[in-house]
C-alpha cells in the first residue's frame, strides 16, 4: 500500500471505529437503565433489538432509493454519522423514560445504516488487488468501535460505589459519532 492509500485507509477505518460506538452504547449501560427505569426483560431486549431493526430499515430504504450511488458516500457517511450521534445524544441529554429512548434507538440504527456500507464502498474504492484487506479494516473498526461502550462504562465517571452514571457513556459515544462525522469528509473517493 503506498503512503497516501494507508492514510486515507486509517482516517477511514477510524471515522468507522468512532461512530460504531454508537451501535452498543445503550447495551452497554442496559444495567443502570434497568435499575434506573426498572426494565422488564422484554425491554431491555428491546434496547438492542430497536437499534438493529432500525438498521434493517435504514439499509432497505437506503437501498430502494438508491442512496448510495445518488450521492457522494463521504457526505452519506458524515451526514449518517452526526443524525446518529444526535438521536443518541437526546436520549443522553433529555430523555427519562423508556420509550422515547426506544424510538431514538431505532433512529440511531437507522443512521448507521448509512455508515457501515458507505464506508465499505469508500474502502472497496482504494483497493483493487487487496481489497480484502480494504474491508478488514473497516470490519476490525466496526467490531472495536461495537466494543466501545463497554470500555466506555468500565471508566469510574461518579467516582462512586455502585453502578456507573449511564447518561455519560451515551454521550462520549455520540461525541466519537460526531468526530466521526468530521474525519470521513476528509477520505475522498479512491480510483477504483
Amino acid at each position: 500500500m503506498r503512503g497516501g492509500k494507508r492514510r486515507t485507509l486509517g482516517i477511514l477505518a477510524l471515522a468507522e471505529l468512532l461512530a460504531m460506538a454508537l451501535w452498543f452504547s445503550a447495551s452497554a449501560v442496559l444495567p443502570q437503565l434497568t435499575e434506573t427505569w426498572k426494565l422488564s426483560g422484554s425491554l431491555q431486549s428491546w434496547f438492542t433489538m430497536s437499534v438493529q431493526i432500525g438498521f434493517v430499515v435504514g439499509a432497505l430504504t437506503s437501498a430502494l432509493t438508491n442512496a448510495p450511488d445518488r450521492f457522494p458516500a463521504q457526505r452519506l457517511f458524515a451526514i449518517s454519522a452526526l443524525g446518529g450521534a444526535s438521536a443518541n445524544a437526546a436520549i443522553a441529554l433529555w430523555v427519562s423514560s423508556p420509550e422515547p429512548a426506544l424510538v431514538l434507538r431505532f433512529v440511531t440504527g437507522f443512521c448507521l445504516a448509512g455508515v457501515y456500507p458507505p464506508g465499505m464502498k469508500l474502502a472497496v474504492s482504494w483497493c483493487k488487488d487487496d481489497r480484502g484487506l480494504g474491508i478488514g479494516l473497516l470490519v476490525g473498526a466496526l467490531t472495536v468501535g461495537s466494543a466501545l461502550p463497554h470500555l466506555l462504562n468500565a471508566f469510574p465517571w461518579g467516582g462512586g460505589a455502585g453502578l456507573p452514571p449511564w447518561r455519560p457513556v451515551l454521550g462520549v459515544a455520540s461525541a466519537l459519532a460526531l468526530i466521526a462525522s468530521g474525519l470521513v469528509l476528509l477520505v475522498p473517493a479512491g480510483p477504483h
